[in-house]
C-alpha cells in the first residue's frame, strides 16, 4: 500500500494512531510544499531500501551461471526443467 501511494505522488503518510501534534506537523509540512512521513513509516522505508541494497550486493557476488539459475527459478522453472535447459 505504501509503495502504491508513493507511486501516485503522495507527499505525506500518517498512521491512524498519530497524535494531534504529529497530524498538525504533517499538514503544515505538506501544505507548505514539503513531505511528511510518520516516524514508523520512515523506519519501514529505510528498512526496505537497506534490504534492497543488501540484496543487490549479494546478487553482485553471484556468477553468471548462478544468475541464470536464479532467473529460471524466478519464472517458475522446475529443477528438472532448469537442469535440462541449462545442461546441468
Amino acid at each position: 500500500p505504501l509503495r502504491t501511494a508513493l507511486s501516485y505522488g503522495v507527499r505525506g503518510y500518517v498512521l491512524k494512531n498519530a497524535t494531534q501534534d504529529v497530524l498538525v506537523e504533517a499538514i503544515t509540512q505538506v501544505a507548505g510544499g514539503g513531505n511528511y512521513f510518520h516516524q514508523p513509516i520512515q523506519d519501514q522505508m529505510l528498512a526496505y531500501f537497506r534490504g534492497k541494497k543488501e540484496a543487490g550486493a549479494a546478487l553482485s557476488n553471484l556468477s553468471e551461471r548462478e544468475l541464470e539459475i536464479i532467473k529460471e527459478i524466478a519464472v517458475g522453472g522446475s529443477s528438472v526443467d532448469i537442469a535440462e535447459r541449462l545442461h546441468l
